[in-house]
């Protein structure tokens, strides 16, 4: 767990990625939902970090751009599709946000073979 997510540990969701029966990586987040039912009505939003891939053995090999499933307002809808070897090549990103900009799709993240994470074409 990153030293961000760590400081919201209580609030801390994995959620796992799987491949059939193969866990193929886990989506590190904040429970965006239970931390804003903890706050007092009048307390502050905190920046919360954002959403991590990381693989089972612990290596993250990506960053979401938000929070997982929900960061306030907004929720992210999370694909991953294209998958080779077990390890989902694509990670396909929607914004459900029902401010005045409306849903709208993100760049996908894309497996890079040569430095093992995800980036952004």
């Amino acid at each position: 767990m990153s030293p961000e997510l760590a400081a919201f540990a209580q609030f801390a969701i994995a959620c796992p990625v799987r491949a059939g029966a193969t866990l193929a990586l886990y989506v590190l987040s904040v429970d965006g939902y239970a931390l804003e039912k903890s706050l007092p009505a009048s307390a502050p939003a905190p920046a919360l970090p954002k959403a991590l891939l990381v693989l089972p053995d612990g290596r993250r090999v990506g960053t979401l751009p938000l929070l997982y499933p929900f960061d306030p307002p907004v929720s992210l809808d999370v694909t991953f599709t294209n998958w080779a070897s077990n390890i989902p090549r694509t990670v396909e990103l929607a914004v459900e946000d029902p401010g005045v900009g409306g849903n709208r799709r993100l760049p996908s993240l894309e497996w890079n073979d040569e430095r093992r994470t995800y980036t952004a074409p």
